[in-house]
């Protein structure tokens, strides 16, 4: 388990910040169509590539996406501007963004079915229909989302092309190789998680521990304020060196363990049986 979400956290950090960051330097994108020439006269200092070129008309073309932040990396100074979010609408950097981060969770579902030594994580997929129908429903649900949700959820209103489905696809698909190389790597080169000693004399009192064996009874007793504080086995150690100072046997000592025990006993009232049960005890 260590070892799977180290490992999918860094790849999947990995694949979000080299997209944040630098999308605009290899991912594809198409005109948008939906920008009328109005609008674009409007708008003069937009252009939807990263790479823009201007014919003599002034319409644009490039072949890599530009960029949906807000601002230059390390700067005020804007990058995607914000009235650009209003009336031309979001970014499909960003919405690309979006669909991968959403993409590599779909298949991150595949791992988490094995998360022992299973090498074939799609061995008995289909064999859960409620998991197979969950999954089939985030993955319609993401492309409606992205594809007709438009400005009411933030995406594109084109959405994505199909070059960028397929990235999408691909990387979301890369977690489930990475998830297979992490099984190359043994459990002897991971550091060990879940076996800490505890130390039950600082340990509050608590009942789940005595349900798993870890605080008997009578510890369970002193702690929520039973008796002197001490177990027997401190009482023992108390009364075999003070029998060992006085030169005493280990019968006195056991005579002086049953006195200090029949000391701190508290009186207990035994509740008292039914009339019926008393009778047929009598018969």
């Amino acid at each position: 388990m260590f070892r799977n979400i180290v490992g999918q956290s860094v790849y999947q950090l990995t694949v979000m910040f080299s997209l944040i960051f630098g999308a605009e330097h290899f991912v594809p994108e198409n005109p948008w169509t939906y920008l009328s020439p109005e609008t674009r006269r409007q708008f003069p200092d937009f252009c939807e590539f990263s790479d823009c070129m201007r014919d003599e008309e002034g319409v644009p073309s490039g072949f890599r996406l530009r960029s949906g932040r807000r601002y230059h990396p390390f700067s005020d100074e804007e990058d995607y501007a914000s009235r650009w979010r209003v009336d031309l609408g979001a970014s499909r950097h960003y919405t690309l963004v979006f669909n991968v981060f959403v993409f590599m969770q779909i298949f991150n579902m595949i791992n988490a079915r094995k998360i022992n030594a299973e090498w074939n994580v799609f061995s008995g997929v289909f064999r859960n229909k409620m998991w197979a129908f969950v999954v089939s429903f985030i993955f319609v649900v993401q492309v409606l989302v992205v594809e007709f949700g438009g400005l009411a959820v933030s995406c594109h209103r084109q959405g994505l092309t199909a070059v960028q489905w397929a990235i999408s696809l691909a990387f979301g698909a890369g977690t489930v190789v990475v998830g297979f190389l992490l099984h190359l790597i043994p459990y002897t080169f991971l550091p060990e998680t879940g076996k800490k000693e505890v130390d039950l004399l600082h340990e509050g009192p608590s009942l789940a521990l005595a349900s798993r064996g870890r605080l008997s009874s009578e510890r369970l007793s002193v702690r929520l304020g039973g008796g002197l504080g001490m177990t027997s086995e401190q009482k023992r150690a108390i009364i075999e060196r003070v029998a060992g100072n006085a030169g005493n046997s280990s019968g006195a000592a056991d005579r002086s363990l049953k006195a200090m025990n029949s000391a701190v006993n508290r009186p207990t009232f035994e509740p008292r049986r039914p009339a019926l049960r008393q009778a047929v005890t009598a018969v």
